[in-house]
């Protein structure tokens, strides 16, 4: 899989091998996972999320890439729905900011949180209805392409047949 600020030719590869692998896995947590990491590469982010709401306020599942095991542990319990994260789930535009913090909807970080900047987000739509969000933070090198960009974020969903 390209890394983060790979070249941008790479984009058809990426999302043709991220397909295959997902056709190929039978279970979900695996599918999520290479969707996020595809998702962050393909953006050429730092840093790349999905969240699923619980309907309780919280998310089910928050799956990242471009942290470790470590990291998230630090970090503490999975996010709750509010601020920015929870503006990703409600709305059903996709939202892109050059600094997060000057958002009026950003709250706060825990303390071993990464300070991240730049921020994409966009909403998984499955009939209409948000189901998931995509969060993006920290984009390499110089802006790309926010059409490609924010195509490539929606062919995933899309290759699951959400």
């Amino acid at each position: 899989m390209p890394q983060p600020c790979s070249d941008p030719d790479s984009l058809l590869r990426a999302i043709n091998d991220a397909v295959l692998a997902m056709a190929a896995e039978l279970r979900v947590e695996p599918i999520l996972q290479r969707l996020v990491e595809s998702a962050r590469s393909l953006a050429g982010a730092t840093y790349a999320a999905l969240g699923i709401p619980d309907g309780e306020g919280g998310f089910e599942r928050f799956i990242t890439s471009g942290m470790s095991e470590e990291l998230m542990a630090a970090i503490g319990p999975l996010p709750r729905t509010h601020g920015l994260l929870a503006a990703m789930l409600t709305e059903i535009a996709a939202y892109r900011t050059s600094d997060i913090r000057r958002d009026p909807r950003f709250e706060w970080w825990p303390p071993a949180h990464p300070r991240m900047k730049s921020f994409l987000g966009a909403p998984v739509l499955s009939k209409g209805q948000v189901i998931a969000a995509f969060y993006l933070a920290d984009k390499c090198g110089p802006r790309g392409d926010r059409h490609r960009e924010r195509a490539s974020l929606r062919a995933q969903p899309r290759a699951i047949g959400r």
